[in-house]
């Protein structure tokens, strides 16, 4: 009994670990994507791609992304008659007991049709 409780307490305290090391990049990828999606709505509304860059800015700044991750790590495209925001960075996170480093890689991608639509 005494060993499936040690057992039980070491998976619980490596799965908070884990998520201490890896579940804030992957929620920054979800905000990110979320200011992709803004910019690109805001770029059909309002047809002009630097106010939407700063809004993007602006927007992550505000979800409490760090400075790193802005619109510079972006790219505003036409594609036929759609307007695509395509996000791609990379985040290196060092596993302190192992003394080793994990690159996670990111991408995220956000079409709007002419009339302001997010695409699937």
């Amino acid at each position: 009994m005494r060993l499936r409780n040690l057992f039980v307490v070491v998976a619980l305290v490596a799965g908070g670990g884990w998520a201490w090391l890896f579940a804030p990049h992957f929620l920054d990828e979800v905000r990110m994507k979320d200011c992709a999606a803004q910019a690109v709505t805001n770029w059909v509304a309002w047809n002009d791609v630097d106010r939407a860059r700063r809004e993007f800015d602006t927007e992550a700044k505000r979800r409490g992304l760090p400075e790193s991750l802005g619109s510079d790590l972006c790219e505003f495209e036409e594609e036929d008659e759609d307007r695509v925001v395509d996000c791609a960075w990379e985040v290196d996170v060092t596993i302190p007991v192992v003394d080793q480093t994990r690159r996670l890689g990111f991408h995220g991608r956000e079409v709007a049709a002419p009339d302001g639509r997010l695409r699937d």
